[in-house]
């Protein structure tokens, strides 16, 4: 049954994610240890750098891609490389009838 102009296919919205693991581990992480009566996100932190500070790579990975950010990649394409090629696709993937080869080449011409 069509829609009218305006009218949302989904008009209760999307279901609330009361329960959704994301906000189930923010409450465990805000909860309080009763051992050390501090929160466990200051536990796991002070865990991750100590593991950090003893040479753990994957720690020290981890510590800094949260603080300062995962690199950024860049590519140099050169060649006379059409678009479906830069974007990951070959010829088996796509049908040609349809698809635009873009050389993105400016020295080709």
């Amino acid at each position: 049954m069509p829609w009218k102009k305006g009218q949302s296919g989904n008009p209760n919205g999307a279901p609330r994610k009361e329960d959704s693991l994301n906000n189930l581990l923010r409450e465990r992480l805000e909860d309080i240890d009763p051992d050390q009566e501090r929160p466990n996100k200051d536990i796991i932190a002070d865990a991750l750098v100590t593991l950090a500070k003893e040479g753990n790579l994957a720690a020290i990975e981890r510590v800094w891609d949260r603080v300062e950010g995962k690199p950024h990649q860049s590519m140099d394409i050169t060649g006379n490389v059409t678009f479906p090629q830069v974007i990951g696709m070959y010829p088996e993937d796509y049908d040609r009838t349809t698809a635009e080869d873009t050389d993105i080449n400016p020295e080709s011409e």
